[in-house]
């Protein structure tokens, strides 16, 4: 199954901000938020990695990067034994709820 993915359009940041089933909704949500916020969006459509069913909840993996110092967005995952194993000891793990966009994670 593939999701739509609102994030942030930074070099570095790829920092993500909403999860969504269809298009039109992360188009809105985008909006909204770049109006509110000021930041500028991407929006990605990404297939989850396992088996996902519908409107269970998503987790978006960020593997550590020494060289930069930071944290990169690696993908989707069904589920949390997925997200940690492609995470590493040093990346993050964030659960979102699909089309849940009131600004909360």
């Amino acid at each position: 199954m593939e999701l739509f993915v609102v994030m942030d359009e930074m070099l570095l940041g790829q920092g993500v901000f909403g999860v969504f089933s269809t298009i039109d909704k992360a188009q809105a949500y985008s909006e909204g938020f770049e109006l509110s916020t000021k930041f500028r969006c991407a929006i990605k459509q990404l297939t989850i990695t396992g088996h996902y069913i519908f409107p269970d909840s998503v987790f978006v993996v960020y593997t550590y990067d020494d060289l930069c110092d930071s944290y990169i967005f690696d993908g989707l995952y069904s589920k949390t034994l997925y997200a940690h194993d492609a995470a590493g000891d040093r990346g993050q793990v964030v659960e979102f709820k699909p089309d849940y966009s009131d600004g909360t994670r």
